[in-house]
C-alpha cells in the first residue's frame, strides 16, 4: 500500500504543475505568443516556398512559349530565305539572259535556238573550251553551231548524257574559211591558243588587206555557216606570197556565261533564202563596219534576218 501511494504522487505532482502553468497567465502569454511566432514562421516559409514554386512555374512556362516561338520563327525565316534566294536565283538568271531573249525574239531563224549556260571554261595551252550545260538527252549533237551577239563562239565537238563540250575559236586546232568584210580578201582563220588573239592565213598577197577590217565567217564548207564575225584585223605583215594577218576576237569568251546553240544547217538554210547583194552595216560589240553582205559567192547573200543580226 505504501509503495502505491508512494508511485502516486509524483504522477499528481506533475499534472498538477502543469494545470498551474496552463492557468498562470504569463506563462500561457508565453506559450501563445511562442505558437504564434512559429506558426508565422511556418505560415511565411509555406508562402515564400508556394510564391517561388508559382515563379519556378511561370518562368518554365514561359520558356516553352518562347523555345515554341523561337522554333516557328526559325522556320519561317528558313523559310522566307529560301524564297529569297528563289527569287534572287532567278533574277539573276533572267538579268543574264534577258539580252538573249530578246535577240531570239526580233530573228525567225532563232525562235528554236536554244539558251545554254556555260558549266566550265577551259583556256589551256592544248585546248580552249567550254563545257555547256545539255547533252544528248536534249537532242544536242555534234558539230552544232554556239554564237553569241552575232559572233561565233565556237562548235560542239562532243556530246555527252547530260553536258557537251565547246571547241571555242581560240583553239589552235580550230580552222574556218573566212573573209574580209571589206575588201573580201579570203584566207583561213586560226586560233592560236590565246584568248584575245587569232591569226588568218593562205591570204594571198595579191589581195588587198585593211587594219581594222572585220573577218567573217565565209561559208564555204559544210559547218560554219556564212556571215558570223569571227573578229578583227589588229596588224598585217605582207610577205612574198601571202600575209601575216593578226586578229582579235570582239568578244570576251572569259566572261559568257550564257550562249546560243543552233543547227549548223537552219543558218545555212537561211543564207541560201537570199540572192541579192545588200549593202548592210555590222556592228559587234560597238565595232561597225560598212560592207556588203556577199561575201563567199556572189550569187549568195545573207537573208534580211542575218543582216539584222549582223546589225545587231
Amino acid at each position: 500500500m505504501t509503495k502505491r501511494r508512494t508511485k502516486f504522487w509524483p504522477v499528481f505532482l506533475v499534472v498538477l504543475l502543469i494545470v498551474s502553468l496552463y492557468y498562470w497567465r504569463p506563462v500561457t502569454r508565453v506559450i501563445d505568443e511562442s505558437a504564434a511566432y512559429i506558426a508565422g514562421s511556418v505560415l511565411r516559409y509555406y508562402r515564400s516556398v508556394v510564391r517561388y514554386i508559382d515563379v519556378c512555374g511561370a518562368k518554365f512556362q514561359a520558356k516553352r512559349e518562347l523555345r515554341w516561338l523561337l522554333a516557328q520563327s526559325e522556320r519561317e525565316r528558313l523559310g522566307l530565305q529560301s524564297e529569297v534566294i528563289q527569287m534572287r536565283a532567278e533574277q539573276r538568271y533572267i538579268d543574264d539572259i534577258t539580252e538573249l531573249v530578246r535577240w531570239r525574239q526580233q530573228y525567225a531563224f532563232l525562235q528554236n535556238a536554244r539558251i545554254l549556260q556555260v558549266l566550265f571554261k577551259h583556256f589551256g595551252a592544248d585546248e580552249h573550251y567550254f563545257l555547256i550545260a545539255g547533252g544528248a538527252t536534249e537532242g544536242i549533237t555534234s558539230n552544232m553551231i554556239v554564237i553569241l551577239n552575232n559572233h561565233l563562239v565556237g562548235r560542239v565537238s562532243a556530246v555527252f548524257a547530260t553536258y557537251a563540250k565547246v571547241q571555242l575559236i581560240t583553239d589552235k586546232n580550230l580552222k574556218i574559211a573566212a573573209c574580209c568584210a571589206q575588201t573580201k580578201a579570203h584566207g583561213i582563220y586560226s586560233g592560236t591558243g590565246a584568248v584575245n588573239q587569232a591569226v588568218l592565213n593562205f591570204v594571198d598577197h595579191l589581195q588587198e588587206i585593211i587594219s581594222g577590217d572585220m573577218v567573217l565567217s565565209s561559208g564555204t564548207g559544210l559547218l560554219y555557216p556564212q556571215g558570223l564575225c569571227l573578229g578583227r584585223i589588229v596588224s598585217f605583215v605582207k610577205n612574198d606570197a601571202d600575209y601575216t594577218i593578226k586578229l582579235q576576237p570582239l568578244i570576251s569568251l572569259e566572261k559568257i556565261e550564257y550562249c546560243f546553240l543552233v543547227s549548223a544547217t537552219a543558218l545555212q538554210e537561211v543564207v541560201a533564202q537570199q540572192s541579192v547583194v545588200t549593202p548592210v552595216s555590222v556592228q559587234v560589240n560597238n565595232f561597225e563596219v560598212d560592207q556588203e553582205a556577199q561575201c563567199a559567192k556572189p550569187a549568195v547573200t545573207l537573208s534580211h534576218e542575218l543582216e539584222s543580226v549582223l546589225d545587231g
